[in-house]
Formats: structure tokens, sequence, C-alpha cells
């Protein structure tokens, strides 16, 4: 019993892992799109400017 206790244990901690990376892997995603979009923002702009 106590095994099956540590291995749902282990197992709930691997779950919360993957979320919390799976979460930092949509901000830094979302961030790079950000960023990207500003980028493209800024060459439109200089291009009308020209």
């Amino acid at each position: 019993m106590k095994k099956l206790r540590s291995f749902y244990k282990v197992l709930i901690a691997l779950l919360v892992l993957l979320f919390v990376e799976f979460g930092v892997l949509l901000v830094s995603l979302s961030l790079a799109d950000r960023g990207s979009k500003q980028t493209d923002t800024n060459s439109t702009n200089a291009e009308i400017l020209a």
C-alpha cells in the first residue's frame, strides 16, 4: 500500500512539472510571437516613411 501511495506522489509531481513546463512554453511562444509582430510593424512603418 505504501509503495502505491509513493507511486501516486511521483505521478502527481510529474504531472505538475509537465503542466508547468507547458505553461512556460506557451508564455515563451506568446512573447516570441508578440516580438515578431512588433518587428513586422516597425519594418512596415519604416517602409511607409521611406
